[in-house]
């Protein structure tokens, strides 16, 4: 009798006790406060994480070195302050680190009140997708375009992140013809490396359009990156030249199917630059004498009306 009238009692201890060995929180409440710690999950960190790895350190130098971490970029494209996050100007989208993800990377959307400097994670990926897939190799943007001028194919592996900035915006009227028309905006900007790579946009006033390609595997980054010395050129500084003492990193330029049979030594052809500037003085006179440009601007760049 006595079992009889507990039995009850001790039904209902064992189903909570069951409830709370498989979440009675959650079962209760619809809210899960067990905390479950891996002790496992952060071994994969310390492959860049640790305190003699210099793999992410001496990148990270490199690139402070570049001219991507030249932050008065992000100060000619927004004010400081400004939270005016328009990227539809060419500014903040190759100027800025959300600017850039947000047009050029089809798998990430998001909105920010600032801009802020380009930086690492602007190109990588490192911590995107499965923790075991996680790889400080993975970039942004790798997928094959046609670039602005004309609308050419850019599809060299990795440096197709590097073309969406580094191209030109506009081309020119009347490319191959007696009549070439310039406009304001024309041409490269100060980046149309991506069409000299894929030999787009070249042309001669009256003649055919120059066609003479650079393409590799994976284009500018070929030569831009290689083995450095350093922190002064090569790798992610991208610099081919050390300001400093004047060396040059042209061993990428010398291997098969570029200029083996003809090593370069000197990355600029003075004889060349120098006629170049001769002839580029001429033209601009010749502008100027016929209304073309602005006597009164020195530099040479603004067109009359």
């Amino acid at each position: 009798m006595k079992i009889k009238r507990i039995l009850p009692l001790i039904l209902l201890v064992a189903v909570m006790m069951a409830m709370v060995q498989i979440g009675c929180d959650e079962l209760i409440t619809e809210t899960n406060t067990i905390t479950l710690v891996d002790s496992t999950l952060g071994i994969g960190c310390f492959d860049c994480h640790n305190d003699e790895d210099n793999r992410l350190l001496r990148p990270r130098g490199q690139f402070d070195n570049s001219e991507h971490a030249d932050f008065s970029l992000l100060d000619a494209t927004v004010p400081l302050n400004s939270v005016d996050y328009s990227v539809n100007s060419c500014g903040a989208q190759c100027h800025t680190h959300e600017g850039f993800i947000t047009t050029f990377d089809v798998n990430v959307s998001f909105s920010v009140s600032k801009y802020s400097a380009i930086t690492c994670f602007t190109c990588h990926l490192p911590h995107t997708g499965e923790y075991d897939q996680w790889d400080g190799d993975t970039l942004r943007a790798l997928e094959e375009f046609t670039i602005l001028a004309d609308n050419s194919a850019y599809a060299l592996g990795k440096s197709n992140m590097c073309a969406h900035c580094h191209q030109a915006t506009s081309t020119v009227a009347g490319i191959g013809t007696a009549d070439v028309t310039l406009a304001g905006n024309f041409g490269p900007h100060t980046s149309g490396q991506a069409d000299l790579v894929i030999g787009s946009g070249g042309f001669r006033f009256g003649t055919e359009t120059i066609v003479n390609t650079h393409e590799t595997t994976d284009g500018c980054l070929d030569c831009h990156y290689g083995s450095g010395q350093g922190y002064l050129f090569g790798e992610h500084t991208f610099r081919l030249e050390d300001d400093l003492t004047g060396d040059q990193h042209a061993e990428n330029c010398n291997v098969s199917g570029c200029h083996a049979t003809d090593p370069v030594t000197d990355l600029f052809d003075q004889v060349n630059l120098d006629t170049i500037a001769i002839l580029s003085d001429s033209l601009e006179n010749m502008l100027k004498i016929r209304a073309i440009l602005d006597p009164a601007d020195p530099t040479g760049r603004t067109f009359l009306a």
